[in-house]
């Protein structure tokens, strides 16, 4: 079934987690910045701009100072409400040159490309993440889709969504 425009609610109960947050302020000249999710680096909102980022985070097993690699820099704010207009669940860590390269592991699909590409229904995607390792053969099934995520903190409505399905059972 072709969704666009469909809403959609999904509960977060495994976790991706890719880092951590500790608090701490620093910060140094020449940092990269590193993207990720609010619900990861900025714990739900509750995270303050400065604080430690480990990889992988506690979740994993990973711990400050050994995993540390940066601090968190922004983040845009989740609102936890079933009526927002939430567009992303984004943070942004700098981390000191040479703590961080751009190439998924060894299982992986390599350094991603950095040019966008359209989005259009049956699209083939592809990611990399903790849990899940690489999801390759996934499928754009919608756009501009309003869906509901459960978090820890509560359920947050999101808009404007491209919907992915994948061939690995319980990952979208």
């Amino acid at each position: 079934m072709t969704q666009t425009g469909a809403d959609q609610d999904f509960n977060r109960s495994s976790r991706d987690y890719c880092g951590n947050h500790r608090r701490k302020s620093k910060g140094c000249f020449g940092d990269r910045l590193r993207p990720c999710n609010n619900h990861v680096y900025a714990d739900e909102n509750q995270a303050g701009i400065g604080d430690e980022v480990i990889q992988q985070g506690s979740f994993g097993g990973g711990s400050a100072p050994a995993d540390t690699i940066g601090t968190l820099s922004d983040f845009e704010p989740i609102v936890f409400t079933t009526s927002a207009n939430n567009t992303i669940d984004a943070a942004i860590a700098l981390s000191p040159p040479g703590k961080l390269g751009n190439a998924t592991p060894s299982d992986g699909y390599g350094t991603p490309r950095s040019e966008t590409v359209a989005v259009n229904l049956n699209q083939q995607v592809q990611k990399y993440g903790r849990t899940t390792s690489l999801t390759a053969k996934g499928r754009i099934t919608g756009i501009n889709a309003t869906i509901s995520i459960g978090y820890d903190t509560g359920t947050a409505r999101f808009v404007n969504q491209i919907i992915v399905e994948s061939r690995k059972p319980g990952f979208i």
